[in-house]
């Protein structure tokens, strides 16, 4: 999860993390798993995470769908690079 957290930081948002195949990756000696959660642009972040926290998707499942991506990794020469999947 922290190279998903240091690739939405580069790119101006926040990874809120909610679950995983368990699918794994294994990159240049990194063992990586599949993720879905939600990429939200940093503006947003912080209203949405206090959602978040209170488990507002459970209740709502529409909460923040239009930042819910599946995340897989893709191995470019040795690097994980996240491919973002929806």
């Amino acid at each position: 999860m922290k190279l998903m957290n240091q690739f939405c930081e580069n790119n101006g948002a926040r990874f809120f993390f909610d679950t995983s195949d368990c699918d794994v990756y294994v990159i240049g000696h990194r063992r990586l798993n599949d993720l879905y959660g939600w990429i939200v642009p940093n503006g947003e972040a912080d209203d949405f995470e206090a959602g978040w926290k209170a488990m507002a998707d459970r209740v709502d499942g529409e909460y923040g769908a239009q930042w819910y991506h599946a995340i897989v990794w893709d191995d470019r020469d040795g690097a994980a690079v996240p491919v973002i999947v929806g």
